[in-house]
C-alpha cells in the first residue's frame, strides 16, 4: 500500500500537529469535498490510500485526536469491504462491529467526535 498527504497532518509519535502554520489544502479538491457534502465540513487534511489488488489495512482506530469535525472515507476504484465498529451500549464490549461493502463514489462519514 501506498499513500499521500495533502494538507495539516498529525504526529502520530508526538500525538500532536506540528507547530507553524500546516500546508494549504489543495483547494480544488476541497471545492470537491466542499460541494460534495453541502459545505457542512471543511477540509483541513487527507491521508489518500492507494492500494493494490490483495492489499488490505490492518484493523485500527480513528481515535487519537480531539476534533469537532467528522472522519469522511471516500472509496475510488475496485469495491472492497470495509470493517465498522460503532459504539453500543447494548453488547458486552461496547461496540456493534458490521461489514460494509463499498463501491466506487461511497463515502462514509462518521458522526462528529467529542472536542
Amino acid at each position: 500500500m501506498r499513500w499521500v498527504t495533502l494538507g495539516g497532518q498529525y504526529n502520530w509519535t508526538k500525538k500532536a500537529y506540528p507547530e507553524g502554520a500546516p500546508p494549504e489544502f489543495p483547494s480544488d479538491v476541497a471545492d470537491l469535498i466542499r460541494s460534495l457534502f453541502n459545505g457542512i465540513l471543511e477540509p483541513q487534511a487527507a491521508i489518500v490510500n492507494i492500494y493494490s489488488p490483495g492489499d488490505t489495512l490492518s484493523l485500527h482506530r480513528d481515535v487519537s485526536e480531539e476534533v469537532n469535525q467528522p472522519l469522511v472515507s471516500i472509496s475510488l476504484g475496485c469495491e472492497c469491504l470495509f470493517l465498522i465498529a460503532v459504539e453500543d451500549d447494548t453488547t458486552e464490549n461496547g461496540f456493534k462491529h458490521a461489514a460494509v461493502r463499498l463501491q466506487s463514489g461511497d463515502a462514509l462519514v462518521s458522526k462528529y467526535a467529542s472536542a
